[in-house]
């Protein structure tokens, strides 16, 4: 698989594209590009607030910000969420059969616990992508932040969203 063809299903795989339009992403050689989506990639599904991996994709600044603000508003592409449902459905059976066998141990149904973690794996995206946003700032970044305010979003997710427009920059 050539390069350009890589970069162009890891920009797919996270459901956005950075618009040519962008005077940064014009100025983006392939293989800045590559690290673009790959630091995009590793900050929207890093379960740890690692400051490093934060500064890492501020370097790419407004080229970003188009892929953070699809992911603030929509979380991760249909095909993302479809492969993690698949591993969910898939580590279910062993999960819940050896707690099944404990005493008084409640286990979910599979249909729960798929939702659960999607729904848990949604919000980290979002909350990500705003706090991202913030980091970056602009008045884009801000533009997104004051909309996705406005719409229904799991108390977590909001109050994120809420902290990122106090600290924007």
């Amino acid at each position: 698989m050539t390069t350009s063809l890589r970069v162009m299903c890891l920009f797919l795989a996270i459901g956005t594209l950075l618009p040519a339009s962008l005077s940064r992403a014009e100025r983006l050689t392939g293989a800045e590009t590559e690290r673009a989506t790959h630091a995009l990639h590793t900050w929207l599904e890093s379960e740890d607030f690692d400051e490093g991996e934060l500064n890492t994709l501020i370097r790419y600044g407004e080229a970003v910000v188009p892929s953070l603000i699809a992911a603030l508003s929509a979380g991760p592409s249909p095909a993302r969420r479809e492969r993690l449902r698949r591993s969910l459905d898939a580590g279910y059976s062993s999960l819940a059969e050896p707690a099944r066998k404990q005493t008084g141990r409640k286990v979910p149904s599979r249909d729960d616990f798929i939702g659960h973690y999607l729904g848990n794996f949604e919000a980290l995206y979002r909350v990500r992508a705003a706090q991202a946003l913030a980091a970056i700032g602009g008045p884009e970044a801000r533009k997104a932040l004051d909309a996705a305010v406005g719409r229904p979003a799991r108390p977590d997710v909001r109050a994120v969203i809420e902290q990122a427009l106090k600290e924007i920059k």
